[in-house]
């Protein structure tokens, strides 16, 4: 369970990093919210502009938990963020590995970072929701926010407290079922994309959070880290 203590700051450099530094003074399921980050950031070290307006906010998992686990995690994430925007009527969906998409556009994206070396030690989860914020010049075309999207009123501290309450309910549910629904909601299978050079049809996310790719006819698995879907966007689509 996650949200038991919620921590709220107006700006930290980011709710990852101040979890990183402070884990172990946290305990499991810590939420810290940051109204600003200064260093926020996404995969791969890309920044994540964090202006006043959105919802930045990262949790603690530091019991029972294992690298297999890990794909669960991203997949609960992932459902959780989505079920809270049909909660304002906003239908979303999930690109592969860590951000919803809505209308093509990035509303939100999932940072998972581990401390362990042989073994789990915990993991960060780090999540960024356009809420409020009109205008997002940096990725003008490629991100949208939940307030062109609704007539819903939108308030960070609701939005946050929905998304706890279904990530907890969703700790219930199995593997199977997560995954399942994670499915119904993956905008990735069945796309084309470009693979060393050479076409590549999406034909599953498995259980363990790896992407199985046709090429030539034959099956690859890949992990996240290998490939880009950033074609995947709209307006970079063939």
């Amino acid at each position: 369970m996650i949200g038991k203590k919620i921590m709220q700051f107006d700006s930290v450099t980011s709710t990852n990093d101040f979890i990183k530094q402070n884990k172990q003074n946290l305990n499991h399921g810590t939420v810290v919210s940051s109204s600003m980050q200064s260093k926020g950031r996404g995969r791969k070290g890309q920044v994540w502009i964090s202006e006043k307006g959105n919802l930045y906010f990262s949790f603690l998992l530091s019991e029972n938990i294992a690298y297999k686990d890990i794909a669960r995690i991203l997949f609960q994430t992932s459902l959780a963020l989505v079920k809270v925007l049909e909660q304002f009527d906003i239908k979303a969906s999930i690109k592969y590995p860590n951000d919803i998409i809505v209308k093509g556009k990035k509303i939100a994206g999932i940072l998972i970072e581990t401390s362990g070396v042989s073994a789990l030690d915990c993991v960060t989860v780090g999540v960024g929701l356009n809420v409020l914020q009109k205008s997002i010049p940096h990725l003008e075309g490629k991100a949208i926010s939940m307030t062109e999207l609704t007539t819903n009123p939108l308030r960070l501290d609701d939005v946050l407290h929905r998304f706890i309450e279904i990530y907890n309910e969703l700790e219930d549910e199995t593997l199977s079922y997560i995954h399942g629904c994670y499915m119904k909601y993956s905008m990735v299978i069945g796309k084309y994309i470009e693979v060393s050079g050479k076409e590549g049809r999406i034909l599953d996310v498995t259980r363990s959070g790896h992407l199985v790719v046709e090429i030539d006819g034959e099956e690859h698995i890949y992990e996240d880290k290998e490939l880009s879907l950033e074609e995947l966007y709209e307006g970079n689509q063939k």
